[in-house]
Formats: structure tokens, C-alpha cells, sequence
């Protein structure tokens, strides 16, 4: 979703068999969306046929209430517009030079990954190519110091990695 209309799948010609999208096509209401290609869809029937009826395979405590209708009406119409990505893929990828410019600048052996409005900097040469260098990667030491001295200068990033995510309401003096 922080790609763009279409999400990953469509900005890279993906075509996957399963796709789905949680909390963030409702605003961070829980709620989500779920489609599957012709092939999967008949395996999934034919699983399905088996069960019991009201068993779906996923948790329905909050399934189709107006709350979530809502909030993903209000995400498509308001929230994920052309204007509103142009904007943010525009100050991600002024997060991304900057960031690149001062791990440059200091030599540093990271590099920083970028997809669409989201922009994460990692403490290792890159790219990553796989789970396995992804979970090498990681310096816990390094990212705690990293994450409280940015706390400490008013910014806050994903606690559990490196993470930023421009939003519509990031503003460019925060970039």
C-alpha cells in the first residue's frame, strides 16, 4: 500500500495467487481485504466444501461492521489519491537521498532501502538479497543506540527495525 494504487503487485508486474491487505486500507482500523487468483480460488472452495459452515479459515469477530466499511471508504477516496502518493513518493525519496548522503559522507558500510513511501536504512551493505542476509543484518546494539538517540531529537521510527513511512500529513520540514 505504500507503493501506490495497486500496492507492490501492481508497480512491479506481480501477479500473485494470494494477496492480502490488512489494517492500512482501513486507516489502522482492523479490517482487511483478501483476493486470490481463479486457480487458488477453486483449491480454496474445494477446502472449504469440507468445513463447516461459519469456518473460514480467518477470524470474523469484526467481519464486515460499518466501522470498517468506513474507514476503508474514507482510505480509498480520501487517503490513497494520486495527488497524496506523488507527495509522499516525492519527500521519500528526498528521506532516501538525504539518508544516503549522510551514510556516504561518513562512510558508513549501510545502505538504505526505498519502496514507494516506505524507507528503512539498514547497518549493512546491501542490497539484501534474502531472509537469511535480511537476519544477518540486524545490530541490535547498534539500532537501540540508533533509535533512542533519535528519540531523544524528537523522532520517532518503527521500534522493531529501521523503518519510516511517509504519510499524507508528513510534512517536509519533518523529511
Amino acid at each position: 500500500i505504500s507503493t501506490g494504487p495497486g500496492g507492490y503487485t501492481k508497480t512491479y508486474g506481480l501477479e500473485p495467487d494470494l494477496f492480502v491487505l490488512g489494517k492500512p486500507i482501513a486507516g489502522g482500523v482492523p479490517a482487511s481485504v483478501w483476493g486470490m487468483s481463479e486457480d487458488t480460488a477453486m483449491r480454496y472452495a474445494t477446502y472449504n466444501s469440507c468445513k463447516e459452515p461459519g469456518y473460514s479459515g480467518m477470524g470474523t469477530t469484526l467481519s464486515a461492521n460499518p466501522l470498517q466499511f468506513a474507514a476503508m471508504r474514507t482510505t480509498l477516496e480520501e487517503v490513497m489519491t494520486d495527488e497524496n502518493y506523488a507527495r509522499m513518493d516525492h519527500l521519500a525519496r528526498r528521506l532516501d537521498a538525504g539518508l544516503t548522503a549522510v551514510i556516504d559522507r561518513y562512510r558508513l558500510p549501510w545502505h538504505v532501502a526505498r519502496v514507494g513511501a516506505r524507507v528503512e536504512f539498514i547497518c549493512a551493505p546491501g542490497p539484501l538479497r534474502n531472509g537469511g542476509e535480511a537476519e544477518g543484518a540486524h545490530a541490535p546494539e547498534l539500532e537501540a543506540t540508533i533509535h533512542v538517540a533519535l528519540v531523544n531529537r524528537g523522532v520517532l521510527i518503527a521500534p522493531f527495525h529501521n523503518m519510516m513511512l511517509i504519510s499524507p500529513a508528513t510534512s517536509a520540514a519533518q523529511v
